[in-house]
């Protein structure tokens, strides 16, 4: 894992705007835990109602369905890798995020499902890329 000084703004594929104490909501997820076909359909969807958006209202309008889809396709997702059910895999994802508190984060909360954890941080001095 790679650490690079904090930066307020960077250009990778996109520009990321990263303000030193922004809130940051992360979700990361067990690979096949959507199956690429539904995850797909959703993108699709969000970008047909992004592009129909005639204000940055509707525009949030859209992130957010897009968003709620993600979790509903998570929760529901019978197939697919659920390795986090494990309480020793569980544990060993909840020991790797308190080893980067206060080291790169500040974790503020964070949970464990079987197939994806959301974490909350604010951005410190530094970014774990």
């Amino acid at each position: 894992m790679m650490v690079k000084p904090n930066k307020d703004f960077y250009r990778r594929h996109l520009p990321h705007i990263q303000p030193k104490g922004g809130l940051f909501f992360v979700t990361y997820s067990l690979y096949g835990s959507i199956p690429k076909s539904k995850l797909e359909k959703i993108q699709f969807e969000y970008e047909e109602l992004k592009n129909k958006a005639t204000d940055n209202n509707n525009k949030n309008k859209a992130r957010k369905i897009y968003l709620d889809n993600i979790d509903q396709l998570f929760i529901t997702n019978n197939s697919g890798p659920h390795y986090m059910k494990n309480n020793q895999i569980a544990e060993i994802v909840a020991n790797s995020l308190h080893f980067w508190d206060s080291k790169t984060l500040e974790l503020y909360c964070y949970c464990i499902m079987s197939n994806h954890s959301p974490r909350a941080h604010p951005q410190t001095q530094a970014t774990v890329i």
